[in-house]
């Protein structure tokens, strides 16, 4: 009978590496929604692909029209009062 044992910490590679999970600034997080978040950039370092590939497109369609631009800042701001886990539920830190 094999006994299974929950792991906390980091798991080793197959080469006996093991892989550490880097930790997120809330403060840059907040600066990079400030200053480049019409672009999506602090949901790209939060590893929020998603919302960072949607914000980006917005603002790339909004060169003719000037309605999604101002949604996207909207959501920046928001994101930057709201948000506390990146992409993987870590917490900012």
């Amino acid at each position: 009978m094999r006994i299974l044992q929950a792991t906390t910490g980091p798991r080793p590679l197959a080469d006996g590496r093991i892989l550490v999970k880097a930790q997120r600034s809330l403060g840059i997080y907040i600066m990079l929604a400030l200053l480049l978040g019409i672009f999506g950039v602090h949901n790209f370092y939060a590893g929020r692909i998603g919302s960072a590939v949607l914000q980006l497109l917005l603002t790339m369609s909004s060169v003719v029209l000037i309605f999604p631009m101002l949604f996207v800042c909207f959501l920046a701001v928001i994101e930057c009062i709201v948000v506390t886990h990146n992409g993987q539920g870590d917490p900012l830190g």
